[in-house]
């Protein structure tokens, strides 16, 4: 019972980040006060932060919920593991 709380809680923050992230992109792309400098190194970051949290929702929080539990011991998992952590170290470079 603690489990399935504990990834409906992180299942309901990382909704509550993705929106605030797709929002950003949003703004960034339609807002033509934002087609500059600025407007980079905002999105740059914003969608680093949405693929994150895609891998985090989808994967870590509705994963146990929706794919087998012999997905998690294939090669699937180091696949999505190596592209989360290219997408944190590739935050400190942008």
């Amino acid at each position: 019972m603690a489990a399935h709380l504990d990834t409906c809680l992180h299942f309901q923050t990382s909704s509550i980040r993705l929106v605030a992230n797709a929002t950003a992109l949003f703004t960034i792309i339609h807002c033509e006060c934002f087609h500059n400098m600025f407007g980079a190194l905002c999105g740059a970051p914003a969608t680093v932060n949405f693929l994150q949290l895609n891998i985090f929702t989808f994967w870590c929080c509705l994963g146990r919920e929706v794919f087998d539990p012999t997905t998690f011991a294939s090669q699937s998992r180091q696949i999505v593991g190596e592209l989360a952590i290219f997408l944190l170290y590739s935050t400190l470079y942008l």
